[in-house]
């Protein structure tokens, strides 16, 4: 009996393909890459964004699409363009980015190709954004407010996420994925 050829493989980044450092171990590299060369459909699909996604989809040589802001787009790697994507209401960006002014809460917003933050206001808020490569810092009125597939904010009066969550679905009152 012969063993059933694999017809695709969905892999995540963190946590699945990147080791610790954030990297992909050449052994690993080679896996996908063979599996790539068959007629077997590899495919990244994450959390991650587009530019945060991009080199590490660069190094594994994958040419095929590839699923990023949790499935809110699809990109084409070899180009850049997203093929697929899901943005915000202009009704929840504005209550969202409302919300976050409001508070004094650092925001970060994205975009197809695009990430926003406010500027950091202290080391704590600098550190938050950590591992954002290719973030653009502006003041908070600066913020893009159209086109927007993730808001993003960071807290420090909050108990913990279940509290926040608890706060920004009360106060926005229009559906979330927290």
């Amino acid at each position: 009996m012969t063993q059933p050829r694999a017809r695709a493989l969905l892999l995540d980044l963190d946590g699945t393909l990147l080791d610790s450092n954030g990297r992909v171990r050449p052994r690993v590299r080679d896996a996908v890459r063979a599996l790539d060369a068959t007629e077997a459909v590899v495919m990244v699909v994450t959390g991650r964004s587009a530019i945060s996604a991009g080199p590490v989809i660069d190094d594994l040589g994958l040419a095929g699409p590839a699923v990023v802001f949790n499935g809110a787009a699809v990109i084409d790697p070899a180009t850049g363009k997203f093929l697929e994507e899901r943005v915000l209401s202009n009704r929840s960006t504005a209550r969202a980015l409302d919300f976050g002014a409001r508070h004094g809460l650092q925001t970060v917003v994205m975009r197809a190709g695009e990430k926003f933050a406010t500027r950091p206001r202290d080391e704590v808020e600098e550190r938050t954004l950590y591992g954002l490569h290719g973030t653009t810092l502006v003041e908070p009125d600066e913020l893009p407010r159209e086109n927007l597939i993730r808001v993003t904010w960071f807290s420090r009066d909050h108990a913990d996420s279940a509290a926040f969550a608890d706060q920004l679905e009360r106060e926005i009152d229009v559906p979330l994925y927290v």
